[in-house]
């Protein structure tokens, strides 16, 4: 399937998290974001943006399932299942921990942070953003999507 790209500079955390929240607005449940980026890069803050975007309500307290490895948030159009796969060794584990029920599911849209881990494991249409640090404050964020996702309307 063929990916268009699009390339953004965010120059503060509120704006990562902007672009995550027009991202979250253009989702459809079976959408998967695919998240890729060193610590601290923002990949949490542009799923907490996605969230919001998705229709999970602004008290619901997004973060990182970097122990838990699964979190789902309850949205007004879906289910977002919040996956982090930093510490799976193999694709196989993704199976075992039922990520394959999530990835394309119809009841939601899944975000996988570290997915350039098992980047062959993501489904065909997944969208792949990653954020750089360019510095401090800002981050380059280069998104590839099929083309049936409005790429134009993101930033």
């Amino acid at each position: 399937m063929p990916l268009k790209t699009v390339e953004l500079t965010s120059t503060s955390a509120e704006q990562t998290f902007a672009i995550g929240y027009s991202l979250g607005t253009n989702a459809r449940n079976g959408d998967v974001f695919a998240l890729v980026g060193e610590l601290g890069a923002g990949k949490t803050v542009l799923t907490k943006g996605l969230a919001q975007g998705f229709g999970v309500p602004s008290h619901c307290v997004i973060t990182s399932p970097t122990f838990t490895l699964i979190n789902e948030y309850e949205g007004e159009r879906g289910v977002l299942f919040h996956l982090d796969i930093y510490r799976l060794a193999k694709s196989t584990d993704l199976t075992d921990i039922g990520a394959e029920e999530m990835l394309g599911s119809e009841r939601g849209i899944a975000v996988v942070e570290w997915a350039d881990k098992m980047s062959e494991a993501m489904p065909e249409g997944t969208i792949f953003i990653r954020i750089s640090a360019t510095d401090e404050s800002s981050r380059k964020l280069v998104i590839a999507a099929p083309e049936h996702f409005p790429l134009a309307t993101i930033g």
